[in-house]
């Protein structure tokens, strides 16, 4: 069937899920940006720059942005954010979650009537029951 992890920072979720979501301001990096500037910009650093100005230099080597992620098939879909930021208002950007969840759920439950067998029926009752389906099975 299909994988769905919800993952604080997606390093897991990117790597085996079967569709993978981000949120339009968020990042995905091996290395924090502030940690990539100490280690490969550490003469400027040295010479008196300071870090927040070799910050998009960082930025730009790591490229950890959802759209890059989208041209190298890291990200399937972004998700829209509030104006100011996901943390600025959890319940619109749970709903938001909520409902790509359920769209992505109900595609899988679209296939699976087709006769390829993505869910089994016991969870496809399940997820009916908690409302998290919207097709009539």
């Amino acid at each position: 069937g299909p994988l769905i992890i919800v993952d604080r920072d997606g390093s897991l979720a990117m790597q085996v899920a079967d569709k993978a979501f981000m949120l339009e301001n968020a990042i995905y990096s091996v290395i924090a940006p502030e940690s990539c500037c100490r280690i490969i910009f550490h003469r400027r650093l040295s010479a008196g720059e300071d870090i927040e100005e070799v910050l998009p230099d960082a930025l730009n080597i790591l490229r950890p942005g959802v759209e890059h992620l989208k041209q190298i098939g890291l990200v399937d879909e972004t998700l829209p954010e509030p104006e100011k930021g996901a943390h600025t208002d959890y319940d619109l950007t749970c709903e938001v979650i909520k409902k790509s969840l359920i769209k992505t759920l109900n595609e899988y439950v679209s296939k699976s009537r087709k006769g390829k067998k993505l869910i089994k029926p016991s969870i496809i009752k399940k997820l009916k029951e908690k409302k998290i389906i919207i097709w009539e099975i």
